[in-house]
């Protein structure tokens, strides 16, 4: 009788882990979504800033824009930039949780 109840505890305690676990793959999931979405939206603004950039670029040398707007439109691209490769490292990092969790799971 005590081992048939250790098997009902062990069985429930398997069953609210497997929960958690489920849990946290649809947690993970969401947040890889969200993440890719970032990262999508920040190579878009990257790749904006260096059109403007280059844009800019053309201007001064041509002596239509000022030296003021070349300063201004570089700092907005080395600015997307970083933003761009700190949503690359994220994507990076939640996609790799992601796929060792799926990859603990099918053991």
């Amino acid at each position: 009788k005590g081992s048939k109840k250790l098997l009902l505890i062990l069985n429930s305690l398997l069953a609210d882990e497997l929960t958690v676990v489920n849990q946290y793959m649809v947690h993970s999931k969401f947040v890889k979504t969200g993440v890719t979405a970032n990262f999508t939206m920040q190579k878009e603004n990257k790749d904006l800033s260096l059109l403007i950039y280059k844009k800019a670029i053309i201007r001064f040398t041509e002596g239509v824009g000022s030296s003021l707007d070349l300063n201004q439109a570089q700092s907005q691209y080395f600015e997307s930039q970083g933003s761009y490769f700190q949503a690359l490292i994220s994507f990076v990092t939640a996609k790799s949780k992601l796929e060792s969790l799926l990859a603990g799971t099918e053991n």
